[in-house]
């Protein structure tokens, strides 16, 4: 019966974790032993092509035929079409966490690689999942993308420091794949920049419930300021003496600057609390968008597919 091993993931970049994770896998099932990937392009997080990755497992060593296009890496159908489902074993490389959620299926087709005995079997009864220890694929935990994204996007940080930190990711240094990194995660980090900027324009004011919000604010100082129509103007008649022309005028005046102050204050107050909420909805978005969908996804993969 065949083996075959399949290290899926988006790899954005391929880190030396990423390549000593295949190394692992490739202990147990050697020389079919695959790498899977998409040629998914989504900035700010995956700015780089299947092209550009393949380019950087070749740089570590795997050889250019085991680095698998795939419309999804964890099913890695273009893989597992090759071989005969009814004589090879499947065995994926997974993080420990990934692992756990893949052994959570009650279908009972994915199992706990332990190595090949007689009691193993091929892809069209299970599906086995190998732990990757965490010591492998996190062997420098500064290095995710967020982090590459800032460095490389970086106009604070010298080359020498941008080349000290690609030699951390890697393990080596290769020139053109240097500017090729610098250039792809600077481009990614601009428009994550932007994108946070956008949240934090004026454009916004135009937004109805804004201007309702603020009109609001606006009503409320205007009643505490002015008399409204209607209301009885008579006064109780004072000891004091009646103001001059000249001291009506000012505190007309200084009735007036207070309000101003007011509206002011509201406004800063209404413009503060709109860039809070764009915050927490752009990450609300960003759940919403990747984390969720890609999670799912995952779970449903792995839960139900058919490789």
């Amino acid at each position: 019966m065949n083996i075959i091993g399949i290290y899926p993931g988006v790899h954005q970049p391929p880190t030396l974790g990423d390549y000593k994770s295949y190394e692992y896998l490739k202990k147990f099932t050697e020389v079919n032993t695959f790498v899977t990937t998409s040629d998914v392009i989504d900035l700010p997080n995956s700015p780089l092509s299947f092209r550009d990755k393949q380019q950087i497992w070749t740089r570590h060593g795997v050889s250019i035929d085991k680095i698998i296009l795939t419309k999804d890496p964890t099913k890695a159908l273009e893989v597992t079409k090759k071989f005969g489902s009814d004589r090879t074993v499947v065995v994926f490389g997974m993080s420990s966490k990934d692992t756990a959620i893949a052994l959570q299926s009650k279908s009972g087709y994915f199992l706990q690689f332990k190595g090949v005995s007689q009691s193993t079997e091929p892809l069209n009864k299970h599906v086995y999942i190998l732990a990757i220890p965490d010591e492998i694929l996190f062997i420098n935990k500064s290095v995710n993308n967020t982090s590459i994204r800032q460095v490389f996007g970086s106009k604070k940080l010298s080359e020498d420091q941008k080349k000290s930190f690609f030699k951390q990711i890697f393990g080596w240094y290769d020139i053109s794949l240097f500017d090729l990194i610098k250039k792809k995660f600077f481009e990614a980090n601009t428009v994550k920049e932007r994108v946070n900027e956008q949240h934090f324009t004026d454009e916004n004011i135009s937004c109805p419930i804004i201007r309702r919000t603020l009109k609001t604010f606006v009503k409320e100082i205007l009643g505490q300021l002015t008399t409204p129509q209607g209301t009885d103007t008579s006064t109780p008649i004072s000891s004091e003496p009646a103001l001059t022309p000249s001291q009506i005028q000012k505190d007309k005046s200084e009735k007036e600057k207070q309000r101003q102050r007011q509206i002011k204050q509201k406004e800063v107050e209404l413009q503060t609390a709109k860039k809070e909420r764009d915050f927490q909805k752009q990450k609300i978005d960003q759940v919403n968008r990747f984390t969720i969908p890609n999670t799912t996804k995952d779970i449903q993969s792995l839960k139900g597919a058919k490789i």
